[in-house]
């Protein structure tokens, strides 16, 4: 609930501030702009709670925990995607003038949604209504409609959460060990490869790990393109004058490339694979400073799978915006190398912030993947690219893309020396809170 807050907290409470001062807003929107900020996530964590309670019941069941982990993860999220898509592509046969009004309507969209989160209307009916007598009527719906899931919640978690706890951490039958060893593969083996690849297995092996810190890289963007294409792939007209509106872009520009790197951090952010790196190894982290490897290169290795993630979300970005804007393969060659080098500094700065804030001491992986405040911070990270991006479009406006792409590269390439040079200076103190 805690990171659903600062998460909104991020994204939301500028548009909401934005849209009281537009619209002359009195102090009364404000108070219940924060009011609904604190009201919304709470419904939805409770829903999920419950289900994973109900999912976690099942795992004693199994004889493999970890499969059935990652199964049953797999399985929620299809049905998402499936919902995702459903919703998007709800009444395929709308005409422009009803279009227009759903776009027109504060909430046009989410009416689509209060079926499954009634909170949802109920607060946005507070937050655009002119009479204070109904806005606090929908905030008291809110707080009942709560009320009434928190008791659910209760109920439900009485009867099945200390059984779903049992099973999911006792379930299964005993991992059999492959005793025999290839002597030559291991003679064979490189030293960046063991430890890349001992990196890449532990966060495909663990289930919570894999869901939480490597899937986000493929699967958000695809995700949402897969979620607005299905919106308009019943109206036919509409892409059409999309297709038009883009064609009239300059879509080689300065400001465009700064979209389309802008876009690439706002998916890379949910990739946490450098900000658990040490975390994740837990009370066996102390391994690495023993072993006759400097700490500079064990962390490099660490972060290289994140690096890695990085590229590929850049090319599924990459490749959408080819199709969409139909970039030079130029412009694409100069933003892959330069969303590269933020992806770099990015895995850098992560690392360092895990080695001076490690969550060493925890029982469960999801308090490393979910239950973990260092999460912020790639989020952070994002955001203040994303405003160098914007700062540099309004400073550079009639620049050249390519010198203004070339200026960008610059920047971030100083400023990864800069930062790699003291991940190596200050390795052996960075792991001082490794005990």
């Amino acid at each position: 609930l805690i990171g659903e807050y600062i998460f909104i907290s991020l994204i939301g409470v500028i548009p909401l501030g934005l849209y009281g001062i537009l619209t002359g807003a009195g102090v009364l929107y404000y108070i219940l702009m924060i009011l609904a900020i604190i009201l919304l996530p709470i419904l939805p964590v409770l829903v999920i709670s419950m289900i994973t309670m109900i999912i976690m019941s099942f795992a004693k069941l199994t004889k493999n925990r970890n499969r059935f982990q990652l199964i049953a993860s797999l399985v929620l999220l299809v049905i998402i995607i499936a919902l995702s898509l459903s919703l998007s592509g709800v009444k395929e046969d709308i005409s422009n003038a009803e279009l227009a009004q759903m776009i027109v309507e504060a909430n046009g969209m989410l009416g689509l949604l209060k079926g499954y989160i009634p909170t949802i209307d109920y607060l946005t009916n507070a937050l655009t209504t002119d009479s204070a007598l109904v806005a606090f009527i929908e905030i008291f719906k809110t707080i009942g409609i709560t009320a009434i899931g928190f008791i659910i919640y209760m109920l439900i978690a009485q009867k099945v959460y200390f059984k779903g706890l049992i099973g999911n951490l006792f379930g299964g039958g005993a991992k059999k060990n492959n005793k025999e060893v290839n002597q030559k593969r291991y003679n064979n083996s490189k030293l960046y490869k063991s430890y890349v690849g001992k990196e890449f297995k532990g966060l495909i092996r663990n289930p919570v790990f894999f869901m939480q810190c490597l899937l986000p890289a493929i699967l958000i963007p695809v995700l949402m393109t897969a979620v607005i294409f299905a919106g308009f792939s019943g109206n036919s007209t509409e892409m059409e004058e999309i297709s038009k509106e883009i064609g009239t872009l300059q879509t080689d520009s300065f400001m465009m490339i700064c979209v389309v790197l802008g876009i690439i951090q706002f998916f890379t952010m949910f990739i946490y694979i450098s900000i658990t790196a040490i975390s994740r190894d837990g009370d066996n982290a102390v391994f690495i400073k023993y072993v006759p490897v400097s700490l500079y290169k064990q962390y490099i290795y660490k972060i290289t799978p994140n690096i890695i993630m990085n590229v590929i979300t850049s090319l599924i970005t990459l490749g959408i915006a080819e199709y969409i804007l139909h970039l030079p393969v130029i412009t694409l060659i100069g933003i892959l190398l330069v969303s590269t080098i933020i992806g770099i500094l990015q895995s850098i700065l992560m690392i360092i912030i895990d080695l001076k804030r490690p969550k060493l001491k925890w029982e469960s992986e999801y308090a490393v993947a979910k239950q973990n405040f260092n999460l912020i911070f790639p989020m952070l990270f994002s955001m203040v690219v994303i405003g160098i991006l914007v700062g540099a479009v309004l400073l550079l406006q009639n620049i050249n893309a390519y010198i203004g792409l070339t200026i960008l590269g610059i920047l971030f390439t100083i400023i990864t020396i800069l930062m790699n040079r003291y991940l190596f200076i200050k390795q052996n103190e960075l792991a001082e809170k490794i005990m």
